[in-house]
């Protein structure tokens, strides 16, 4: 039995690697009643790790070992020489992230794993796609609500959870979230979907449900970055009718809703999460713009605190572009963004490389500078897997030149 669990492709270490990942934060499960999450991610983490020591080979690039170490000392001094003990967490989710990346690349693959992934936004977009349009034509009501933070309250439809529900009468709205604590979250990581199918698949099929059934999270950041993959994946002159009738059918849309004024609620719903967003306030601001407070008051704790950051933290807002650099300062956030930099440097070294990761590298700088954090182990292992394949490149060609 356990020699039959250790093979390679036994889906057990597929399913035991995805419950360890939605134990904890994105995804909005370990807010649920009675929810076991510290067990269960410890527990699966603790058979990873058994698995690993009796399995012989390589687990890791040295280089990304190297990276992980460097970033847990850091973290782990500045925890000593400050009592700032929530960089403790941080150590936590590297270690953690360093043994889910051992037994990924030992017993799954990491293109495997990709495609997991691909498939399970796929999932989570169309149930929240269709829990979208049953909610707006016959209404439902959630399972159960959770208080999952000080200002957020999660819902549960069955298929897909949010925190941005009406049921009032005959105005139905909602924005999905898939299972992770709000619309943005999902949309993103439905755009790293997106981004692994096309480095190691490229199946039309999955492309297209994954863009159509994130629309309805009805992200802003959504919206302009999926116009950035267009621009950048799909930029030839044959494409150009497809270009001029989405727009077309975009600008209609666009009509309609900014210049409606009736009494449907629901519609005025959705023209509050789409045009409306797109509003200039009294203040100069987007009116989708949730996050330039935030920014306002992180630029000045980072001003405050230039090199080392607001160690405490109990002053950092959160969530904007200045977030990190307001937590760690300039030389923490160096750090902080260590495996980002090795990518970087990687994608700058080899000419060679494919020039897909310099489009990929744009559309994941443009998320870290939407949603600049990134300790928890899913958003790592996002990054790593959409990048693992240069990673591999630049390994061979090293070998080659030893060779």
């Amino acid at each position: 039995m356990i020699n039959i669990l250790k093979s390679k492709n036994n889906p057990f270490h597929l399913f035991l690697v995805w419950i360890t990942l939605t134990s904890t934060a994105p995804f909005i499960f370990y807010s649920w009643p009675y929810h076991p999450y510290k067990y269960l991610a410890f527990g699966c983490l603790a058979t990873m790790f058994i698995f690993l020591i009796d399995k012989k080979g390589k687990y890791l690039n040295k280089n990304i070992i190297l990276i992980f170490l460097i970033q847990i000392i850091f973290f782990s001094v500045i925890s000593f020489l400050y009592s700032a003990f929530r960089y403790i967490n941080n150590v936590i989710q590297l270690i953690s992230c360093m043994i889910i990346f051992s037994y990924i690349n030992q017993y799954i693959g990491f293109k495997n794993f990709a495609k997991s992934y691909v498939i399970i936004m796929i999932l989570m977009g169309i149930g929240g796609t269709i829990t979208f349009f049953l909610h707006i034509l016959i209404g439902i009501k959630p399972f159960f609500e959770v208080q999952y933070s000080a200002t957020g309250t999660t819902y549960f439809l069955g298929l897909t959870s949010t925190n941005v529900f009406a049921n009032v009468g005959s105005f139905r709205f909602l924005r999905f979230s898939g299972f992770f604590d709000e619309p943005g979250a999902f949309a993103m990581y439905s755009l790293f979907a997106l981004l692994m199918n096309k480095i190691y698949y490229n199946n039309k099929k999955y492309e297209l449900l994954l863009i159509a059934t994130t629309i309805f999270t009805f992200s802003l950041a959504y919206y302009i970055l999926i116009v950035v993959y267009f621009i950048l994946f799909y930029n030839k002159i044959k494409y150009l009718k497809y270009y001029i009738f989405v727009t077309f059918i975009i600008m209609m849309l666009f009509l309609y809703l900014s210049n409606y004024n009736g009494d449907n609620q629901s519609i005025r719903y959705v023209k509050r999460y789409t045009v409306g967003r797109l509003e200039i306030t009294d203040e100069g601001r987007l009116r989708g713009d949730n996050r330039s407070r935030k920014a306002d008051i992180d630029r000045e704790v980072f001003l405050n605190n230039f090199y080392w950051g607001d160690v405490v933290g109990s002053n950092v807002s959160g969530a904007n572009v200045y977030s990190v650099l307001a937590s760690h300062g300039i030389f923490g956030a160096m750090f902080y963004y260590l495996l980002i930099f090795y990518f970087v440097f990687l994608l700058f070294r080899y000419s060679k490389i494919n020039n897909i990761y310099l489009k990929v590298m744009i559309l994941v700088l443009a998320n870290v500078f939407h949603r600049p954090e990134f300790v928890h182990p899913f958003m790592i292992i996002s990054l790593y897997t959409l990048f693992k394949e240069m990673e591999y490149n630049e390994l061979q060609q090293n070998a080659i030149k030893r060779q």
